[in-house]
């Protein structure tokens, strides 16, 4: 058991760097979901406003056999990156199961080519809660995406999973880890990702404050299969707020 701490750290940068080693761009981010969630009787909703920023560079892309260009660089020059609001709302289907129907407006693309800007959303998802008997949470998200840039007049279609772990450390703090994987159903013009649009895969520590209140910070690992592949690395800070019943 010892040996196998010893060599946690170099497991860790293994993984980083062999990640890295396949990617062409790399970005610094800061993500900062608000997330609001409650439920009349039987009908839940659900919404979350979404500010991201970015760490400003420029990065030199090399050609290649795909994309026959000579070396060119690629500038990311304003802070603010993006908006997004979400908006939903469901209902039980069964004790551990919600159906929802939701939307979305995006102020920019950030799988999209750089001429598409605005972006809406429509999307169903179904999402499963469960709590195991040792207290550790599962949840998983499972959901369809009908995407519109507002640029373009093709529609996009993208399915993405999303399971999430919520491992309790004390009665008000606990590890939480996920991963998503996002896949386009369909291929347009505007939209710059492969099959596989990209994963997320996201660690933090959550603080709870109250019953309306809780707390998330940590580290999400975002990587794009655009045609030049992009690693991120995202600050994530999550502010939750419970409306009572």
């Amino acid at each position: 058991m010892s040996y196998l701490k010893k060599c946690k750290p170099f497991y860790l940068a293994l993984l980083m760097f062999s990640s890295t080693a396949f990617a062409d761009i790399h970005f610094n981010k800061f993500w900062v979901p608000i997330t609001l969630n409650g439920n009349y009787d039987s009908f839940y909703y659900w919404f979350e406003p979404q500010f991201r920023f970015v760490e400003p560079a420029a990065f030199k892309i090399p050609s290649k056999p795909y994309f026959p260009y000579s070396p060119y660089v690629i500038r990311q020059n304003s802070i603010f990156q993006q908006f997004l609001g979400n908006i939903a709302g469901g209902g039980k289907i069964h004790p551990e199961w919600i159906l929802w129907f939701g939307q979305t407006l995006t102020t920019e693309s950030q799988d999209a080519i750089q001429s598409s800007r605005e972006e809406y959303r429509a999307f169903q998802q179904l999402t499963w809660d469960h709590t195991t008997y040792f207290g550790i949470r599962i949840n998983s998200r499972f959901r369809v995406e009908e995407r519109r840039s507002l640029d373009f007049s093709q529609w996009a279609f993208r399915m993405r999973e999303r399971i999430i772990l919520n491992i309790p450390l004390t009665n008000n703090m606990a590890y939480e880890i996920s991963d998503e994987a996002l896949y386009n159903l369909n291929s347009v013009p505007w939209i710059d990702t492969t099959a596989w649009d990209q994963n997320r895969f996201y660690i933090a520590v959550v603080q709870t404050f109250s019953d309306n209140f809780a707390f998330a910070v940590g580290y999400m690992n975002q990587y794009l299969f655009s045609r030049e592949q992009q690693l991120n690395n995202i600050l994530y800070l999550n502010v939750r707020f419970f409306l009572p019943t």
